[in-house]
């Protein structure tokens, strides 16, 4: 079947593909919480985590509920699922705009718009609703033309908004109080610089403000190698421990039942005394593997230290720190504990003693044979690996040194903040330049190797879809024929039309179904090829693999089969490379000009079959249930088998990839057949929902989901969207330049001024905000004033400017309380909280004076008054200006696989933590206060207790700090936008996180040595 009858296909099914993959998603999602009251721990392994509270309805709309939750709930899963769910907004009002118009505007102008004399026969009605039904030279023209400029002003515009918003948002998570805002991290050193001292040398005039250098290990693959080995067998030795306990649970359950039982009832006793005896035996044979591991334990530890003692690596920081893995720094943890106390679950740990230290040197010597301690002693430096990392005293410092240039080639050393620790691939980090440009060859290797089997895969199995689709149609036809029909005829029967359109969409299913299997396999080959680049965080490895997603999608479905149609020949499935020999740049013209009408709805296909239809498959959880029957069948221990289900995170890389994919080929639609606007803006709406509640619902937070600073994903989705605009406007200006008319030329015209209009902005935001998006803003000036798109706008009350200082509600009681005591901040108060802060005002009128009172209620009524566009925006957003950020952190600190829990931090209130009296450095502390936007210092502020009628009463000054008793959080931060110093101990501590894993479980390993 040629090419262009494949497409009249697509054409034909096109109503039956829409209607099939509709009542598919609607029946999955009005029977999945029948599926999800069956099966809890399938469908919704993580509703047990923080959420708004809802009603029993919840059950039954869920997909209402998703949209109802506000944005602090999905800050609990991860600082990019924040940023995640306002581009969600962003979109998703982009597209409800085009769709908006190309409803009102531009399909009622292609349906309505030609002349009579225009006349040509079309298969559908489908054909009616796109630009090749008007006249070449119809003036009606002009109007989709004007729609160019519209789609991409709009465009340009939620670009700019989401970078400004994106940048405003990166800020605040860079000026947290973590251990990985206060490291830099030093790569691709020199081959001469190879020793401790010979770095210090080099950084001796900028190491100011460094208190400690933690270089990574020379044998660092060495180390990385007994880690590995280590964290499996202490896993072993965890579940070995588990089973015995389960063991000794059932011993003694069987001896009481057999104490139960009377002397006359000799079977029964002797049935319960076999049970016992067989519970001892499994016992007895669980002692002896664990006493097994626990022997390859204390020789994996014996090796770890021999390496630590050959190097002379300093760990001398690891013996005073709090807990190993180490915790955050003891200053700032109480101002992360807003859900839960992490000291409360922290297991208690034994610390290294000075005699400790003298066992283990003996262990390695009898293992090793060697004297060791003597080859230590004989050393005068200390060898390091290719990278380093920088401990500094503060954010500023941590900012200067990673902007700092060291050397002429900025490549080595290369400097950037540290990713967090629980992210890092520390087999990757000592990686030197020579081995990653060897990797990078392997890595484009595998790319080429890649794409063209790919491409010559798909083309193969097109063929023979192509060759088997006639022989299907009739197939499907004999099979479905219950009325009667002839097959090859006109169908006039009602029942035998349904037949007819039911056996050619199947076979059209089919196709679409092979390419989805194609689509949903191209994520995994490229993750293998992306760990080539050995990148030393998760967020750089999944950014790279985000555009590697996307670029193959885009090439292989998309330019290809528009612009260079003829280089895979779908009759054969070859690859015709004889194709370039005639390819030029006005062939290209031609090409999109032509395949962008002639391939509209296989493309419209596409969408509805793989993007409409894949997120009801994902919503029925196939991937947990395929991860479930594999650790089922090659997994004999159900602890085990529990611990791999527990870390299934949402895959961000793969989902934007999809969600970029569609965006660009409907953007490449978008005035040309404005049908595609209206199907992708439901099709987003249905992904989102379901994204939505998979991110709520059923994976757990990712620890690449904390936004670090190697993380830039958003920005390469929103660069993606950009491609798309660009792709608009070529394809209707090739669209134009095929025809060849006055009006034609018009078009081309208006394409250019788009362009260069597209550029010069797309530019200009880039230039303005790239350095934000990377580095720490250290000035205290707030310039969020460019955010348009803000529902909490609002006129200011006292003067003409328009106000844009805005709070978040998390439904805090206190807040409500602070508030109606903060009365004279009322006026300033968005006008979407207006109705709130008047009953808290009215419902508490003995709080204040009476006269008062009711001046600020009048105020508010009468001026405090909402623009009509802020008021729709308002349906959807959630003052974009001042997103609550968070922080992942780990419950179990024994072996930093525990269960990943996200804690949210408000900056709605002052909140002061303890330090040491002793610090000389309290005064730089202070905390942003929301309710004036005017950065104010601890040491100078009186304390409050807040009682339960929110009267504020006077608390004693002493020698430490007390924190409220409030449950909402402040972000910590200095007066010129920078967080505090940290003393000694918590730069230790930090310094302990950012030492390779095997030494500090080398640390940790007295405990079980010992046993």
């Amino acid at each position: 079947m040629p090419k262009a009858t494949q497409e009249q296909t697509y054409e034909q099914t096109l109503t039956s593909t829409l209607i099939f993959n509709v009542i598919f998603a609607a029946v999955v999602i009005f029977i999945f919480p029948a599926l999800r009251a069956i099966l809890p721990g399938v469908f919704a392994p993580q509703r047990h985590m923080y959420r708004k509270p809802t009603t029993r309805s919840y059950y039954l709309f869920w997909f209402l509920d998703v949209f109802k939750q506000p944005i602090s709930v999905y800050s609990t899963r991860g600082n990019l699922t924040t940023i995640y769910i306002v581009f969600q907004y962003l979109i998703l009002t982009l597209y409800a705009i085009m769709a908006l118009i190309s409803v009102t505007i531009l399909i009622p102008v292609y349906y309505y718009g030609t002349d009579t004399s225009w006349n040509e026969n079309y298969l559908t009605k489908w054909s009616l609703l796109s630009m090749a039904h008007l006249e070449k030279d119809s003036i009606m023209l002009l109007i989709p033309i004007s729609i160019i400029g519209v789609f991409t002003y709009f465009a340009m515009f939620f670009y700019e908004q989401f970078t400004i918003i994106y940048a405003f948002f990166r800020q605040r998570c860079m000026k947290r109080v973590i251990p990985e805002n206060y490291v830099v991290l030093l790569q691709n050193l020199p081959a001469d610089i190879d020793t401790k001292e010979k770095l210090e040398n080099v950084l001796r005039h900028i190491n100011t403000g460094i208190n400690f250098i933690v270089p990574i290990p020379k044998q660092s693959k060495k180390l990385s190698k007994h880690l590995e080995i280590l964290k499996k067998l202490l896993q072993q030795l965890k579940l070995g421990q588990q089973m015995m306990e389960d063991f000794k649970a059932n011993e003694a359950y069987r001896a009481a039942i057999l104490g139960t039982l009377p002397s006359t009832q000799v079977v029964a006793r002797r049935i319960a005394k076999q049970k016992a005896d067989k519970m001892r035996l499994k016992e007895n044979r669980e002692l002896k593997k664990v006493e097994n591991v626990m022997v390859k334990i204390r020789e994996q530890y014996q090796h770890i230290i021999k390496i630590q003692v050959q190097d002379n690596i300093e760990i001398d920081h690891l013996y005073s720190v709090n807990s190993i893995p180490p915790n955050l720094p003891e200053i700032v943890i109480p101002a992360f504990d807003q859900l839960k106390d992490f000291s409360q679950t922290r297991p208690e740990t034994r610390y290294p003693s000075s005699k400790y230290l003298r066992n283990i040197q003996k262990y390695h010597l009898q293992y090793s044979q060697q004297d060791y301690q003597t080859q230590a002693a004989e050393l005068d430096c200390h060898p390091i690996g290719r990278a380093v990392f920088l401990v500094c005293q503060s954010q500023t410092i941590a900012a200067e040194k990673y902007t700092t240039l060291i050397a002429q080639n900025s490549q080595h050393p290369a400097a950037m903040l540290a990713p967090n620790s629980k992210e890092i691939v520390w087999q990757n980090v000592a990686k030197g330049h020579r081995s990653r440009k060897w990797s990078y060859f392997q890595y484009v290797c595998w790319l080429i190797v890649l794409f063209i089997a790919y491409l010559f895969g798909q083309a193969q199995l097109n063929k023979q879809l192509i060759y088997q689709q006639q022989v299907l149609y009739k197939y499907f036809f004999n099979r479905l024929n219950f009325a009667q029909c002839t097959f090859g005829l006109v169908q006039q029967i009602i029942s035998c039309k349904f037949v007819d359109n039911l056996a050619r969409f199947l076979p059209t299913m089919i196709n679409s179904f092979i390419n989805a299997i194609l689509m949903a396999l191209l994520p995994q080959f490229l993750k293998l090829i992306t760990r080539l680049l050995k990148y030393p965080s998760i967020s750089q490895a999944n950014d790279k693999l985000f555009n590697l997603n996307f670029m193959y999608l885009i090439f292989i479905v998309g330019i290809i089969q528009v612009a260079i149609p003829n280089l895979v020949n779908a009759s054969t499935g070859e690859v015709n490379f004889t194709f370039f020999e005639e390819f030029s740049v006005v062939v290209l013209f031609q090409n999109l000009g032509k395949n962008i009408i002639n391939l509209q709805f296989t493309f419209i296909t596409y969408i509805i079959s793989n993007y409409f239809t894949f997120p009801a498959f994902s919503l029925l959880n196939i991937y947990y249930l395929l991860s479930a029957t594999v650790y089922k069948l090659g997994l004999t221990n159900y602890l085990d088998y529990n611990v791999k289900l527990r870390f299934i995170t949402f895959n961000f890389p793969k989902q934007l990839a999809y969600i970029s994919h569609m965006l660009v080929i409907g953007y490449i639609f978008a005035i040309v057949s404005p049908i595609t606007n209206i199907i992708i803006f439901a099709t987003y709406l249905m992904m989102v929902t379901i994204d939505r509640y998979m991110i709520l619902n059923v994976r757990i937070p990712d620890v690449s989901a904390d936004l670090s600073a190697q993380s830039n994903m958003l920005v390469n989705v929103i660069g993606a969207i950009f491609i798309g605009l660009l792709f608009m406007i070529f394809s209707t200006c090739c669209y134009f330049f095929v025809q060849s008319t006055l009006i034609g030329y018009i078009g081309i015209a208006m394409c250019f001024i788009c362009l260069i209009y597209a550029l010069s902005k797309k530019i200009a935001i880039d230039k303005s905000f790239k350095r934000a998006l990377t580095e720490l803003i250290r000035g205290d000036y707030d310039d969020t004033i460019g955010v348009k798109l803000n529902p909490a706008h609002i006129d200011s009350i006292f003067n003409d400017e328009d106000n844009y200082l805005s709070r978040y509600d998390l439904n805090n009681e206190h807040q409500r309380h602070q508030l109606a005591s903060e009365y004279k901040l009322v006026s300033r108060i968005p006008s979407r909280f207006k109705s709130t802060s008047i009953q808290v005002l009215e419902s508490d009128p003995d709080d204040f004076k009476q006269k008062e009172v009711q001046e600020q209620i009048k105020i508010i009524k009468g001026k405090a008054k909402q623009r009509i566009w802020d008021k729709l925006l308002a349906k959807m957003y959630i003052d974009l200006t001042q997103l609550p950020i968070s922080v992942i952190r780990y419950d179990d600190v024994q072996d930093g696989e525990g269960e990943r829990v996200c804690r949210l931090l408000s900056p709605e209130h002052i909140q002061t933590v303890e330090f040491d009296t002793n610090m000389n450095r309290v005064e730089q502390i202070a905390f942003l206060t929301n309710e004036s936007n005017i950065f104010q210092v601890v040491k100078e502020q009186p304390q409050y207790d807040f009682n339960k009628s929110g009267k504020k009463n006077a608390m004693p000054r002493n020698n430490s700090f007390k924190k409220p008793k409030c449950n909402s959080l402040s972000l910590i931060m200095c007066p010129d936008g920078n967080a505090p110093k940290l003393n000694i101990d918590d730069l230790r501590n930090i310094a302990a996180q950012y030492t390779h894993p095997s030494l500090q479980m080398a640390i940790h390993g007295e405990k079980i040595i010992n046993q």
